[in-house]
């Protein structure tokens, strides 16, 4: 839980290097579930390193909600698998009046952004997916059997250069 933050959170340049490629997820966090809420300042994921999950791998889910501040994954890699930015079973953006950014991240294999069955993305300020790259899903990569809710109800929600 990282939750109710006056100031700014970091997650930058952390790398895990495992020679087990099942245990290197996560290069800034890896855990069960992840919920970001409520912060005031921005919430930034950069230049982190992991074979899947490049800045979160998550279990369960990933959620950010309530957050005043910007979100914003850049330069993030999963160097042998999927997920650049994120690699999460869920991930729900949500209710967040700053600005959303996923910015040059990439996957060897799926989802230079993020990975996932389940994407909701809705209530938010302007959300940016810009130079993400993947072999699959330049920006999202989700299965046949996912369920994918993108609505620009309070900003515009932009995909460019993805590749």
């Amino acid at each position: 839980l990282l939750a109710d933050n006056q100031s700014a959170c970091f997650f930058c340049d952390n790398a895990v290097t495992l020679t087990d490629q099942n245990r290197c997820k996560g290069g800034a966090l890896r855990l069960e579930r992840f919920n970001c809420l409520n912060n005031r300042g921005s919430v930034v994921f950069a230049n982190n390193l992991a074979g899947e999950g490049g800045g979160i791998s998550a279990i369960h889910h990933c959620s950010f909600s309530g957050n005043l501040g910007n979100i914003i994954f850049k330069n993030n890699k999963a160097l042998r698998r999927s997920g650049g930015a994120m690699h999460s079973p869920t991930i729900t953006l949500e209710n967040n009046p700053g600005i959303i950014s996923f910015h040059n991240n990439s996957s060897a294999v799926q989802g230079g952004a993020c990975l996932c069955t389940n994407f909701t993305l809705r209530n938010n300020n302007h959300v940016y997916f810009t130079n993400n790259s993947s072999p699959q899903g330049g920006a999202l990569f989700t299965n046949s059997n996912s369920q994918v809710r993108i609505s620009a109800d309070k900003g515009h929600v932009i995909f460019n250069n993805n590749c």
